[in-house]
Parts: structure tokens; sequence; C-alpha cells
């Protein structure tokens, strides 16, 4: 008969527990971000986002990271942290994640200048107190135009940047003549030309973004992620073969006049 009582409070603690009453052999943990969101990651399991308080802890050691928003910066490294806790315990950390500024070019590995100042080679990420909204940066590519672009001041302060590419002056000084066959040599130059630029544009572009979505896959395990890694991995693919396909006929008018 002495069973009795201790399933009667059995019981009753379920019953609490159910209730939403807080479990006392649990612990909890606060995680805090000022100024930027982020991604919390506990022994392997997404918690959610900042500000962020987890109470169904066991007690003992947890392995804390924190990918701060957006995901797809792989250029900023995860914080890892581990925290140990109590039965009953309640833990706040805060972690200060600065804002940042992520700057790309399409295509990649163009230096970016402030002033006469070398901020790096893009894709680049950098901390908002060497860079503030409304600075204006240049960016240089061995043939490729200059390009100048304003910092803006957005959630995160993402910007891509295409460059154009810089044709010779004795390319573009050519007047279209007629050949004395009737065809017009310079025209047929003109789409090889323009079919290869936009579609390696197109190509850069898809590639950095199948890239940027791959990273956010490996950061978070979110296997819907991969169709569209595929999805953009496929359309680089086969812009990148037209552009191929464009300058070998470039090379072929070049080479029979």
């Amino acid at each position: 008969m002495r069973v009795l009582p201790f399933a009667v409070a059995a019981l009753v603690g379920t019953g609490v527990a159910a209730a939403g009453v807080p479990d006392s052999t649990r612990a909890s943990l606060t995680v805090e971000t000022p100024r930027r969101r982020a991604l919390v990651i506990v022994d392997s399991s997404m918690k959610g986002y900042t500000p962020l308080t987890i109470d169904t802890l066991v007690a003992g050691m947890h392995e804390v990271r924190l990918l701060a928003l957006p995901v797809t910066r792989w250029a900023e490294g995860p914080v890892f942290d581990t925290v140990s806790l109590r039965q009953g315990e309640h833990r706040t950390l805060e972690y200060a994640l600065p804002p940042t500024f992520r700057l790309s070019s399409a295509p990649s590995g163009a230096t970016a200048w402030k002033g006469a100042t070398r901020l790096g080679v893009t894709p680049l990420t950098l901390p908002m107190k060497s860079v503030l909204p409304g600075d204006s940066l240049l960016l240089r590519e061995n043939g490729f135009e200059e390009a100048m672009v304003t910092v803006p001041d957005t959630l995160h302060n993402d910007l891509m940047v295409p460059l154009r590419r810089l044709w010779a002056p004795e390319a573009l000084s050519e007047p279209m003549e007629v050949a004395k066959n009737g065809e017009q040599t310079s025209i047929h130059l003109l789409g090889p030309i323009a079919g290869a630029v936009i579609a390696g544009t197109i190509s850069a572009f898809c590639k950095i973004h199948a890239d940027d979505v791959n990273n956010q896959y490996l950061a978070t395990g979110d296997g819907t992620l991969l169709r569209e890694v595929r999805r953009y991995d496929l359309l680089s693919a086969i812009t990148l073969v037209v552009a191929e396909t464009g300058m070998a006929l470039l090379a072929y008018f070049l080479l029979n006049p």
C-alpha cells in the first residue's frame, strides 16, 4: 500500500509538467546578441533566433554555436562556446556580433578601395567600423570598367556589383564595313561577343549564388536547400557552355575573316 503515495506523486508531477510549470530538474539558457540577430544551435540542434530563451535543457555541459544572420555569409565564421548548467539553473549569455558589410562582385576577384585605402578582394566582409552607410567604394579589376558604389543602409548591408567588361579602343573604333563578298564581318562579331559576355556574367552570378546557398545548407543542415544548389549549378553550367560557344565562334570569325 505504500506504493500508492509514490504513484500519486508521480502522476501529480506529470500533470504539473504538462501544465507548463517549470521542471526543477531541468536548466534554462537565454542567448542574446545585441545589435544583430543570430541562429542559435545547441548540441547540433537548431533552437531559434536571438534573443532566445531555452528552458528544456538537461543539466550538464552543452555546446552553443551562433551563426550571424544572414547565414549565407560564409566569410563570417560561427561563434562557438560551451556552458555547464546545473539542475534548476538559469544562465544568460550575451555575445557581441558587430554589424558587418559584405561586398561581392560578378566576376569576383575585384580589388575594393575606400579612397587610398585598399580594403581587400571581393567577396569580402568588412566590419561596419571600417565602412559606414553612404561611403563611396571603388572596385577595380583588370579587363573591366571601374565601378563606384555606395555602402547601403539596409538590414544586412549586402551588396553585389556586376562589372562591365572593358573593350579595347581599337576594337571599338573599327567601322562596320561591308565586305566585297557582301558579308558584314563586324556585325558577325557582335553576336558571339554579346552572347559570351552575357552568358559568362549569368554563369558567374549563378555560381556565386549556388555557393552561398550551399554554405547555408552546410551551416543549417536544411536538406531543402540542396535542390536550389543543384538548380543554380545546372544553370551556371549551361550558361558557361553558351559563353564558351560564343568565344569559339568569335575565334572562328577572327581567324576566318
